[in-house]
């Protein structure tokens, strides 16, 4: 596994767009940190967590200098993100197996490249209670020396007072430095009491791409910010976007870009279903073979191109009734005579099967018969587009 980083302003020196190992990504993220609070100033990177072969499984937006200590573990970076942004993303057996796979990548990174030396094992112990054993570990005060002190009673004495003569000059002085201190107080009621200026408008820091900044000023325009990232294609503000105002509509619309169709699927539940929307539910139920619900769902948005799709995809998964049902409507001669191939590649299929567990037949010959069901399963399934 390793991790890409995508940055701006400061933080791109500090988190370059390029592959770190998972242990040099966690250093990099703790001393952005670091230098974020000691120069007292905050920034946001996205964090892409993929695997050796370049699919992404994790991505988050972290925010810098705000003293977030999840931010020194990598795995404490995703747990956060399962208990807030991701909280209703995932299942516990998807993120308990994600946590394992980046558990498993690190300790492989760590593992001694050479002939290890024998040694005891260490106890594992969770990050979180190194924390905690440091933060309750008691400090020996060293005993101070005090030194034995002797009280004596004061004598006092009445003082002797003498008026003392004022020259001209200093009670001029006096006045002027009156008159300054006068005009200061003036200076600053003033400053006080001036009206504060005004805030950007909606449509400069949109203009701007400072998208963040125009949801918190104006938070009845999230949903449409959100929906104008999401037509512009703009897939890493969007993430930022959706890691800072979490909603239905921002996890559903983030599942459809990256693809995880089942998510879709899930996030459908609570989403606001405009017909856009309804337009991907239909095509998340298509790529995870629900063909079923895809029918119903264009039944309402009346694509016929999409219905020949459909129409495949019962045929690719023999269902030959229901294909045929729908072209009664569709009258498309491609999909009569692909239900028509289908059904002898079915049928070879089935002859095939009973070849491959026919015990009178040569082990080779029931090998040849196994291949063949794979080959047309594998022919059968190619009229899903």
């Amino acid at each position: 596994m390793y991790v890409e980083f995508d940055a701006k302003r400061r933080l791109k020196r500090m988190l370059p767009k390029k592959h770190f190992s998972l242990h040099d990504a966690q250093a990099q993220v703790v001393e952005a940190e670091r230098v974020a609070r000691q120069q007292g100033w905050q920034d946001e990177a996205l964090i892409n967590l993929c695997e050796d072969s370049g699919a992404l499984v994790y991505s988050e937006v972290l925010e810098f200098g705000h003293d977030y200590t999840y931010l020194s573990n990598l795995q404490l970076i995703v747990q956060h993100s399962f208990d807030t942004v991701l909280k209703d993303a995932a299942t516990e057996e998807e993120k308990a197996a994600l946590q394992k796979q980046i558990r498993d990548a690190i300790e492989a990174e760590n593992a001694p490249k050479g002939d290890p030396v024998p040694a005891e094992p260490d106890e594992y112990v969770e990050p979180q209670e190194v924390v905690l054993q440091a933060a309750h570990t008691p400090v020996a005060k060293k005993k101070e020396h005090k030194p034995r002190r002797s009280w004596h009673l004061p004598r006092f004495h009445l003082p002797h007072i003498v008026l003392p003569h004022v020259p001209v000059k200093a009670i001029g002085t006096v006045l002027a430095t009156l008159v300054v201190a006068a005009a200061l107080i003036g200076i600053v009621v003033y400053a006080k009491t001036r009206p504060a200026p005004a805030p950007p408008t909606y449509a400069t820091l949109i203009e701007k791409g400072k998208y963040l900044q125009a949801g918190n000023l104006y938070p009845d325009k999230r949903a449409a910010i959100e929906n104008k990232l999401v037509k512009k294609n703009e897939v890493s503000d969007l993430k930022r976007f959706v890691a800072k105002y979490p909603t239905a509509d921002g996890r559903f619309d983030l599942a459809f870009i990256y693809k995880q169709y089942a998510r879709v699927v899930t996030a459908s539940q609570k989403a606001s279903m405009t017909n856009t929307r309804k337009a991907k539910l239909a095509v998340a139920y298509y790529q995870e073979r629900q063909y079923d619900q895809a029918k119903l769902l264009n039944e309402q948005l009346g694509s016929q191109q999409f219905s020949k799709l459909i129409a495949l995809g019962y045929v690719s998964d023999a269902q030959f009734d229901k294909a045929t049902a729908l072209n009664t409507q569709l009258k498309d001669p491609t999909i009569s005579k692909a239900i028509e191939v289908g059904k002898k590649y079915q049928a070879a299929i089935v002859e095939y099967k009973k070849q491959a567990s026919d015990s009178k037949r040569t082990a080779a010959e029931r090998a040849e018969a196994k291949q063949n069901v794979a080959t047309f399963e594998q022919q059968l399934k190619s009229f899903r587009r």
